[in-house]
């Protein structure tokens, strides 16, 4: 039996075998991943080497691509690159980017041979036949890149529609707008889209290069469109004048965005295009230089109009002129004697109100436009009558403004009960401007107004 002396000998011989195995394994690993780095690196300088300024730009592009090598023996090796094709040409239905970017990663492949000389010089051969596919294979991809469900594809993914026919955004919007919010706000992002239609789609230059022609709208007339929609909204609006930028800025974005869904063809006359770089959507990056350009003259011709509006509103009145309400009851209860209201034709809108005498409570009111006739209904009993008329309507705090007829009855009015109507007219021949009312019984037959 071995002493302890000789178990602890056996056991450090033991280790150092260990140690100098796995030694020569690293060096045969570092070695393998040295002459794999150096195939590579061969092989794509004699890809290149033919390559001229007049080769097509799909075979360049694909010679040109970084070459991967595996399954390297002593003597053989594969060689591969991407292949570029999106697939799907020869099928139905719609195509996704997804689908693209799933396929184009397919490799287009070589059975390499090499060899070392004394010196360690390394020679390559079937790179000729490698290259051959790779042409072949630029061909394909150029001519599937060309078909219009992977242009479809492409362009719905570029201009995605924003609206979902249920309501609201689209996923597809929401994606394209995370990748463009750190340099545009949203309605810009929603201006910008509505406003370019991609037409055709050119592969000649490559997937790094593929040229969308593009319909875009004038962004001056756009943002007119906008700023006119807006003001035209604010001059209606009391003391609109007094509005913040930020709150003008809400107000015109809105419009902005608007004004851009209602475009008709006729103003998409601007010819535009669009370089894409598939090397850059296989990275999930949706931006192009293209869109961006857009995208800015859209952000800068809306902080124009901004500016215009904020100047514009200032000399606003705090209570525009606007029109008139139309003719009915304002406040009344629905039964009761009837009472037939009717204004001459001679320009002025009035607000006639019967009051309870000793509440001063507002009991019926109606707004009456010049030549109205009005049907309303009031409980019989004792009522002060109250009116103001005007030719301008300043909305419902100022009314007819300074300007206006303001009267009321000295004496009560009786309205007698539901087995009789009246009609309350209004003369305008009254003293001081005013009007002088007329409220005759009648039976209960129905009044044509």
């Amino acid at each position: 039996m071995a002493t302890f002396t000789e178990r602890m000998i056996t056991m450090k011989r033991i280790t150092a075998v260990i140690v100098i195995i796995a030694a020569v394994t690293f060096c045969a690993s570092a070695m393998c991943d040295e002459l794999t780095t150096s195939l590579a690196a061969l092989i794509s300088s004699e890809l290149t080497a033919s390559l001229t300024p007049t080769s097509d730009a799909w075979a360049s592009f694909m010679l040109s691509q970084n070459v991967a090598v595996t399954d390297v023996s002593d003597t053989t090796a594969t060689a591969g690159v991407m292949a570029w094709n999106p697939g799907g040409t020869n099928e139905t239905g719609e195509m996704t980017l997804e689908g693209i970017v799933e396929n184009v990663f397919t490799p287009v492949t070589g059975s390499i041979t090499y060899s070392v000389d004394e010196l360690g010089d390394l020679s390559v051969f079937g790179v000729d036949a490698f290259r051959r596919n790779i042409v072949t294979a630029a061909s394909r991809a150029k001519s599937a890149f060309d078909s219009p469900r992977v242009r479809i594809a492409i362009a719905a993914q570029l201009f995605p529609e924003v609206y979902a026919q249920q309501g609201g955004y689209t996923s597809a919007f929401r994606k394209f707008c995370s990748q463009y919010l750190y340099m545009f706000p949203q309605y810009v992002l929603e201006a910008a889209l509505l406003t370019q239609r991609p037409t055709i789609m050119s592969v000649e230059e490559g997937p790094r290069a593929l040229k969308m022609s593009l319909e875009r709208v004038n962004t001056n007339i756009m943002s007119r469109n906008a700023y006119l929609a807006a003001y035209e909204s604010l001059k209606n609006v009391d003391k609109a004048n007094a509005y913040t930028r930020e709150q003008l800025q809400s107000i015109l974005s809105n419009s902005f965005v608007q004004s851009a869904a209602d475009l008709t063809d006729e103003y998409f006359t601007v010819d535009g295009e669009m370089y894409i770089d598939m090397n850059r959507i296989l990275t999930n990056d949706l931006t192009t230089q293209s869109f961006t350009d857009y995208a800015r003259l859209l952000q800068s011709a809306f902080e124009e109009k901004l500016n215009t509006l904020e100047i514009a509103v200032r000399y606003l009145p705090d209570y525009p002129v606007r029109n008139q309400p139309e003719s009915g009851v304002i406040k009344g209860p629905v039964s009761g004697t009837h009472v037939v209201f009717k204004a001459p034709d001679d320009g002025y809108g009035r607000i006639v109100t019967l009051k309870n005498p000793e509440t001063g409570e507002g009991v019926l009111s109606v707004f009456m436009r010049s030549g109205a006739s009005i049907d309303a209904y009031i409980p019989s009993g004792k009522y002060q009558l109250e009116y103001a008329k005007g030719d301008e309507w300043y909305g419902d705090i100022k009314r007819f403004g300074e300007d206006a007829a303001y009267a009321s009855s000295i004496v009560t009015i009786e309205i007698l009960n539901s087995d009789k109507y009246h009609v309350i007219s209004f003369d305008p021949d009254g003293a001081y401007g005013n009007d002088s009312v007329k409220i005759p019984m009648k039976s209960n037959e129905y009044v044509e107004p």
